[in-house]
């Protein structure tokens, strides 16, 4: 005679554990994680089977990306240039992604002619004059010239998947690439109607596009619009006070811009990062850390036309100390930049949906906490971000638990099957509690839980003597490979049930 215990998730899996000699069977992994490891594959499984049929295609002539935000939207500090040539018919307008004057409220393209020019990174003074290979490689460490943004690396990857796509090199379209961001702004100066109306240079810059299109007898539209920001938001901008700010950034871009400037009739979809690393912040109560990350988290959840393409804390950057993450370098924006191309990808050409790591239900019994996971590529994998240009492994992989009464020390901490985390506290909780990951004040904005994408980026990590990058960027394990194109988890608070 057996006995037997049903156990059923809250996604409808069943799991019965037998026990031939007449009781319940031990509570092993399996028994404890197997059904809920099942219902998260099965769940992300499903975010990839999702069809987009809601936004738009590459079904132009010229297909523009604009990106827009703070400084890591205008390759602040990334220098050198690194796609300094142009293989795939790609466009800007003028003589850069940038705009010749930045902070002012209209459009003006740099060299004079608003015309179309191949697309290629250069680099600008603080100034914004177009500097040489000479002078950018004498500029000394933590000078803020403008280089490399993530507008090149994005356009020319997904171009080149494009073109692997319909195996052919398609010449017949282009793709549009500009980058109209200014640093150390909030969301309230970059929104319609601040005063100076940064704004308008983000319209200017697609009135410019759309009229070389128009002359050239081609159409023109927007792909995805590209938001970088929320630096400045930290820490005084509430969540809900984003939210809101970006729900409104958003209307006014598809009424202004892919509405009003390119006219087509499906929208196109909006692409973001998470902003955190250094500039995160935990706040002042257990429920308010990481606010603007949430914020945008929650965003891009909420809305069917939003992506959230991950984190920016795990690549490459310049920041002054070993202990911290700041402006990327060139390398780290074409990174991200191909992780973007990968995404769009998959939304713009595939019309797949599209999720990244991310939590999906936090449970604690005893002293024991559980982490389901959306895991867009299983497994899940402890790994190590790049803090400057330093591969950094924390003990506690980025998570920190927190009470009424303090900060709980995590004894242990171990992956279960592909989609779960497991702690273990050294007491037990007291009142109300929350996790946290990729906190700032013990992780400085960081963490090592990314997943296992084998997707391979189609540019290759650079180091090149003598152009002004910086010697500790001569990283023998991604030298003149592609980039890795891991999806990382986004940072979170959480609080646990």
């Amino acid at each position: 005679m057996s006995t037997s215990l049903s156990i059923q998730d809250d996604d409808g899996y069943v799991v019965e554990l037998v026990s031939p000699e007449g009781a319940v069977a031990q509570t092993d992994d399996a028994s404890l994680y197997g059904v809920r490891n099942a219902s998260n594959l099965d769940a992300s499984r499903r975010v990839g089977a999702q069809i987009n049929s809601e936004s738009t295609a590459v079904a132009y002539d010229y297909t523009h990306f604009p990106v827009y935000g703070q400084s890591l939207s205008n390759g602040t500090e990334g220098w050198p240039a690194l796609s300094r040539t142009q293989p795939y018919n790609n466009v800007m307008v003028g003589g850069s992604v940038r705009q010749a004057s930045i902070g002012s409220a209209s459009f003006s393209p740099v060299g004079g002619s608003s015309a179309f020019q191949p697309l290629v990174a250069n680099v600008m003074s603080t100034s914004m004059a177009v500097l040489t290979d000479a002078e950018v490689a004498a500029l000394p460490p933590g000078n803020g010239a403008f280089g490399e943004t993530v507008a090149e690396g994005l356009v020319n990857s997904l171009k080149r998947l494009h073109n692997l796509r319909k195996g052919v090199i398609d010449d017949s379209i282009a793709f549009v690439a500009s980058s109209s961001g200014v640093g150390g702004r909030t969301i309230a100066q970059l929104t319609k109607g601040a005063s100076p109306n940064i704004w308008n240079v983000l319209v200017g810059h697609s009135q410019a596009a759309k009229a070389n299109a128009v002359s050239a007898g081609k159409s023109y539209g927007i792909g995805a619009f590209l938001w970088l920001q929320g630096e400045n938001d930290y820490p005084s901008t509430t969540k809900a006070a984003y939210k809101a700010a970006l729900s409104q950034l958003w209307s006014d871009f598809k009424v202004d811009v892919s509405g009003g400037v390119a006219g087509q009739q499906l929208p196109p979809v909006m692409l973001m990062y998470q902003t955190g690393a250094s500039f995160t912040s935990d706040g002042n109560g257990l429920d308010t850390a990481l606010s603007i990350g949430q914020a945008q988290l929650e965003y891009s959840e909420e809305s069917s036309d939003v992506y959230m393409v991950g984190p920016v804390y795990p690549y490459t950057d310049k920041h002054t100390s070993p202990a911290a993450n700041g402006h990327l370098d060139p390398n780290g924006y074409r990174w991200w930049a191909n992780l973007a191309a990968k995404v769009a990808y998959r939304v713009l050409e595939l019309r797949q949906g599209w999720k990244p790591l991310s939590p999906r239900k936090v449970v604690a019994v005893g002293r024991t906490i559980s982490i389901d996971f959306h895991v867009p590529e299983p497994p899940l994998v402890f790994d190590k971000p790049y803090l400057s240009y330093t591969a950094t492994d924390f003990p506690d992989k980025g998570f920190t638990v927190r009470d009424t009464v303090g900060v709980v020390p995590i004894s242990s901490i171990r992956i279960v099957f592909e989609t779960i985390v497991e702690l273990t506290l050294s007491r037990d909780l007291v009142g109300s509690a929350y996790i946290r990951y990729a906190d700032k004040t013990y992780h400085d904005g960081n963490g090592c839980l990314r997943d296992s994408d084998s997707f391979v980026a189609p540019d290759r990590y650079v180091y090149q003597v003598g152009t002004g990058q910086y010697p500790e960027a001569n990283i023998a394990e991604l030298v003149n490979k592609p980039y890795p194109m891991h999806n990382w988890c986004v940072a979170f608070n959480h609080k646990i049930q």
